[in-house]
């Protein structure tokens, strides 16, 4: 009996120097400092096309690249037969998955917006590098739909066609127009 009640009187003396060694430890202030990088997003045109139908004067569409997620077009002496294919590789060079999304175009001439018919299609994503194909996107096949989940090195195409309606008014046609072409994404995880 004496053991017992000295085994007991032991646990208790050993539960009571741990549970204060314990306090003792979580009680101190721990200062930690550092940086933590979880990735990075680099989404950019790699390169572009700007294709015209044959019944387009050569040298009347000039497409520029203003920085990496933004085409420049401008079309001199546009008609109303003409339509211009801008083909863009988006590439995703960074290390986060994005949604890429529809792209953000605008005219410098806010008064042809009614006239100016635009479609945007997207082809992809692939895994492999591709090069923009020469034809224009007329007859391509399998175009999705935003948003299209880019991974890390996977690349898209993103064809967007310009077309004048017939009632554009000529005088509206004889300026040279502007028009950019601006990227938009999000992270992949980010709802919206």
């Amino acid at each position: 009996m004496k053991k017992v009640i000295s085994m007991i009187f032991l646990f208790i003396v050993c539960v009571l120097v741990f549970s204060s060694l314990t306090y003792a430890l979580w009680a101190q202030t721990l200062h930690v400092s550092g940086r933590m990088q979880t990735g990075r997003k680099d989404i950019r045109i790699a390169c572009y096309k700007c294709l015209h139908c044959c019944c387009c004067p050569p040298n009347k569409v000039n497409c520029s690249l203003l920085n990496r997620q933004t085409i420049l077009v401008t079309w001199k002496n546009a008609t109303h037969h003409c339509k211009v294919w801008v083909i863009a590789k988006i590439r995703n060079a960074g290390t986060l998955p994005v949604d890429i999304l529809m792209p953000t175009i605008t005219i410098d001439n806010p008064e042809l917006r009614r006239y100016l018919r635009v479609r945007v299609f997207f082809f992809g994503p692939f895994n492999r590098d591709l090069r923009i194909p020469s034809s224009s996107p007329d007859y391509w096949h399998s175009c999705n739909t935003p948003p299209i989940q880019l991974d890390p090195g996977q690349s898209l195409l993103m064809c967007v066609l310009f077309r004048f309606s017939f009632c554009t008014p000529h005088e509206y046609l004889e300026d040279p127009i502007n028009i950019t072409i601006s990227l938009n994404y999000r992270l992949w995880n980010y709802g919206g």
